[in-house]
């Protein structure tokens, strides 16, 4: 993308539609056709509204969908390369459960035989998590006792 400077900040300069690039309007997301063309996803999306070009809803494919709920919204983002929101609104809107967490019999049996903090690191969950479930299984902290010899 050509570049031009003014008053000490480079900025990008307009772009130039082809033809043959405005007829990609409309065939794909604003995002793979600003990828493709390599511009920004906000000038492909002022050209389509000028045009009065309807924008594409992003499509999932079946891959995609399969991953919804498998994991947190977050995580199953960061392996779709998507933003949480965008799968969040997906998964609920085709009626697909939250991920759960669920906790192994070894992983309650850890809980309280160590600082909430050393568990949570052993097993890969946040410290708020193990805390909540040690206090909904009613366990009591761990606390190093003194040898007071």
């Amino acid at each position: 993308m050509a570049l031009y400077t003014r008053e000490g900040a480079t900025f990008p300069s307009c772009h130039h539609w082809t033809e043959g690039e405005i007829r990609l309007r409309g065939t794909n997301t604003d995002g793979a056709i600003a990828t493709v063309l390599g511009v920004p996803k906000s000038t492909v999306e002022q050209k389509r509204r000028r045009l009065g070009i309807p924008g594409m809803l992003q499509r999932w494919t079946e891959q995609e969908i399969a991953l919804l709920g498998t994991g947190t919204d977050r995580e199953v983002s960061r392996k779709l390369g998507m933003n949480a929101p965008a799968v969040r609104w997906k998964r609920e809107g085709l009626g697909i459960p939250p991920f759960v967490s669920r906790w192994t019999e070894e992983e309650i049996d850890l809980l309280g035989t160590d600082t909430d903090r050393a568990i949570a690191e052993r097993i890969g969950r946040s410290l708020s998590a193990v805390a909540t479930q040690r206090s909904i299984l009613s366990i009591p902290a761990f606390h190093k006792t003194r040898d007071t010899r």
